[in-house]
Protein backbone atom coordinates (compact mmCIF):
# COMPACT_ATOMS: atom_id res chain seq x y z
CA UNK A 1 0.00 0.00 0.00
CA UNK A 2 0.88 3.66 0.05
CA UNK A 3 -0.26 6.97 1.46
CA UNK A 4 -2.35 9.26 -0.76
CA UNK A 5 -1.23 12.92 -1.00
CA UNK A 6 -3.24 15.24 1.23
CA UNK A 7 -3.92 17.96 -1.35
CA UNK A 8 -5.50 15.84 -4.09
CA UNK A 9 -9.10 15.40 -5.14
CA UNK A 10 -9.41 12.03 -3.39
CA UNK A 11 -8.35 13.50 -0.06
CA UNK A 12 -10.62 16.51 -0.47
CA UNK A 13 -13.60 14.25 -1.17
CA UNK A 14 -13.04 11.63 1.56
CA UNK A 15 -11.80 13.96 4.30
CA UNK A 16 -14.37 16.73 3.88
CA UNK A 17 -16.47 18.30 6.59
CA UNK A 18 -19.55 16.88 4.85
CA UNK A 19 -18.21 13.34 5.36
CA UNK A 20 -17.63 14.18 9.03
CA UNK A 21 -21.23 15.36 9.41
CA UNK A 22 -22.63 12.25 7.72
CA UNK A 23 -20.42 10.09 9.91
CA UNK A 24 -21.81 11.83 12.99
CA UNK A 25 -25.30 10.89 11.83
CA UNK A 26 -24.35 7.23 11.42
CA UNK A 27 -22.25 6.83 14.59
CA UNK A 28 -23.90 9.27 16.97
CA UNK A 29 -20.49 10.90 17.44
CA UNK A 30 -20.23 14.67 17.84
CA UNK A 31 -17.60 17.00 16.40
CA UNK A 32 -16.01 14.46 14.06
CA UNK A 33 -13.24 15.67 11.76
CA UNK A 34 -10.62 14.12 9.52
CA UNK A 35 -7.64 12.96 11.56
CA UNK A 36 -4.02 13.92 10.93
CA UNK A 37 -3.46 10.38 9.65
CA UNK A 38 -3.06 10.26 5.85
CA UNK A 39 -5.32 8.32 3.53
CA UNK A 40 -4.01 4.83 2.78
CA UNK A 41 -4.45 2.98 -0.50
CA UNK A 42 -4.33 -0.80 -0.03
CA UNK A 43 -4.55 -3.60 -2.57
CA UNK A 44 -5.32 -7.19 -1.68
CA UNK A 45 -4.34 -9.89 -4.21
CA UNK A 46 -2.43 -13.17 -4.41
CA UNK A 47 -3.54 -14.68 -1.06
CA UNK A 48 -3.34 -11.33 0.78
CA UNK A 49 -5.33 -11.18 4.00
CA UNK A 50 -5.57 -9.48 7.36
CA UNK A 51 -5.66 -11.49 10.59
CA UNK A 52 -8.25 -10.96 13.34
CA UNK A 53 -7.57 -7.63 15.06
CA UNK A 54 -9.11 -4.49 16.53
CA UNK A 55 -7.86 -1.25 15.01
CA UNK A 56 -5.17 0.40 17.10
CA UNK A 57 -6.17 3.54 18.95
CA UNK A 58 -4.00 6.42 17.76
CA UNK A 59 -5.90 9.16 19.63
CA UNK A 60 -7.23 9.64 23.16
CA UNK A 61 -10.84 10.23 22.00
CA UNK A 62 -13.16 8.29 19.67
CA UNK A 63 -11.55 7.27 16.39
CA UNK A 64 -13.43 5.91 13.38
CA UNK A 65 -11.77 4.11 10.49
CA UNK A 66 -13.51 4.35 7.13
CA UNK A 67 -12.83 1.69 4.51
CA UNK A 68 -13.94 2.80 1.06
CA UNK A 69 -13.93 -0.02 -1.52
CA UNK A 70 -12.72 1.23 -4.88
CA UNK A 71 -12.59 -2.08 -6.72
CA UNK A 72 -13.49 -5.63 -5.74
CA UNK A 73 -13.07 -8.45 -8.20
CA UNK A 74 -11.86 -10.78 -5.46
CA UNK A 75 -13.39 -13.56 -3.43
CA UNK A 76 -12.29 -12.47 0.03
CA UNK A 77 -14.77 -11.14 2.58
CA UNK A 78 -14.59 -8.87 5.58
CA UNK A 79 -15.59 -10.68 8.76
CA UNK A 80 -16.37 -9.22 12.19
CA UNK A 81 -17.60 -10.48 15.53
CA UNK A 82 -20.85 -8.97 16.73
CA UNK A 83 -21.63 -8.17 20.38
CA UNK A 84 -22.57 -11.82 21.01
CA UNK A 85 -19.34 -13.11 19.45
CA UNK A 86 -21.11 -14.35 16.32
CA UNK A 87 -18.97 -14.03 13.18
CA UNK A 88 -20.66 -12.01 10.45
CA UNK A 89 -19.29 -11.34 6.98
CA UNK A 90 -19.77 -9.21 3.91
CA UNK A 91 -18.30 -8.99 0.45
CA UNK A 92 -17.73 -5.25 0.08
CA UNK A 93 -19.09 -3.87 -3.16
CA UNK A 94 -17.18 -1.23 -5.14
CA UNK A 95 -18.19 2.26 -4.01
CA UNK A 96 -19.24 1.00 -0.56
CA UNK A 97 -18.12 2.31 2.81
CA UNK A 98 -17.44 0.32 5.97
CA UNK A 99 -17.08 2.24 9.27
CA UNK A 100 -15.32 0.72 12.28
CA UNK A 101 -14.81 2.36 15.68
CA UNK A 102 -11.15 1.72 16.54
CA UNK A 103 -10.43 -0.43 19.57
CA UNK A 104 -13.85 -2.07 19.55
CA UNK A 105 -14.88 -4.49 16.82
CA UNK A 106 -12.62 -7.46 16.14
CA UNK A 107 -12.46 -8.03 12.38
CA UNK A 108 -10.40 -9.50 9.55
CA UNK A 109 -10.16 -9.88 5.77
CA UNK A 110 -10.13 -13.50 4.57
CA UNK A 111 -7.43 -14.65 2.12
CA UNK A 112 -8.07 -13.69 -1.47
CA UNK A 113 -7.67 -16.61 -3.89
CA UNK A 114 -8.72 -14.90 -7.11
CA UNK A 115 -9.01 -11.34 -8.36
CA UNK A 116 -8.11 -8.28 -6.31
CA UNK A 117 -9.62 -5.73 -3.99
CA UNK A 118 -8.56 -2.08 -3.64
CA UNK A 119 -9.58 0.09 -0.72
CA UNK A 120 -8.84 3.52 0.70
CA UNK A 121 -8.70 3.86 4.47
CA UNK A 122 -9.45 7.17 6.16
CA UNK A 123 -9.47 8.09 9.85
CA UNK A 124 -11.86 10.49 11.59
CA UNK A 125 -11.64 11.59 15.23
CA UNK A 126 -13.52 13.71 17.73
CA UNK A 127 -12.50 17.38 17.65
CA UNK A 128 -9.78 18.01 20.23
CA UNK A 129 -8.42 14.44 20.15
CA UNK A 130 -4.73 14.19 21.04
CA UNK A 131 -2.32 11.74 19.41
CA UNK A 132 -0.89 8.93 21.49
CA UNK A 133 2.94 8.81 21.62
CA UNK A 134 3.09 5.81 19.24
CA UNK A 135 1.22 7.67 16.47
CA UNK A 136 4.41 8.50 14.53
CA UNK A 137 5.54 4.86 14.48
CA UNK A 138 2.47 4.02 12.35
CA UNK A 139 3.38 6.55 9.64
CA UNK A 140 5.48 4.31 7.41
CA UNK A 141 5.10 2.05 4.41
Amino acid sequence: GCFIPAGGATARALLSGEVGKRLEGVTGGVGLRAADYPLELREYKDSAMMQWHSDQLLYDLAQYELVFTLQNEGDSVTQWKDRDGVVREAWTEPNSLLVIKAGTVEHRVTPITKGKRQIIKAVFVVEGAKKYPWFESTMQY
